[in-house]
C-alpha cells in the first residue's frame, strides 16, 4: 500500500512537472509578449517586451511575424525614446530584422 502511494504520488508530480514545461507555440507566445507591451508604463516595461519579442524571434527565426514583431516592439521603442542617440540606435534595429525578414518571404513571393 505504501509503494503504491509513492508510486501515485510520483506520478502526480510528474504529471504537474510535464504540464508546466511544455512547449507554448508562436502564437501564445506572441500574445503574451504583446499584452506585456501593451501594459507596458515605463521604458523599463517597454525592454521586458523587447526582450521577450527577441527571444520569440531567436526561437522561431523562420516565422515572418516573430521577425516583423521583434521589429516593431524596436520602432515602437524608438518612438518613446527621449534622446536623438537612442532613438536611432533602436531604429537602426527593426531595419536588420525586417532585412531578414524579407529574405524569408522572397520564396512566398515568388510563387
Amino acid at each position: 500500500m505504501r509503494m503504491l502511494m509513492k508510486t501515485i504520488i510520483g506520478f502526480i508530480f510528474l504529471l504537474i512537472t510535464v504540464k508546466q514545461v511544455s512547449a507554448q507555440d508562436l502564437s501564445t507566445s506572441l500574445n503574451e509578449a504583446y499584452k506585456t507591451l501593451q501594459s507596458a508604463t515605463s521604458m523599463t516595461d517597454m525592454m521586458d517586451a523587447n526582450n521577450k519579442f527577441n527571444l520569440i524571434a531567436a526561437k522561431w527565426d523562420k516565422e515572418w511575424a516573430a521577425n516583423y514583431y521583434a521589429a516593431y516592439v524596436k520602432a515602437y521603442i524608438s518612438l518613446k525614446e527621449k534622446t536623438q542617440n537612442a532613438e536611432t540606435n533602436y531604429l537602426m534595429k527593426p531595419t536588420n530584422i525586417l532585412k531578414r525578414l524579407t529574405t524569408l518571404m522572397l520564396p512566398v513571393m515568388k510563387a
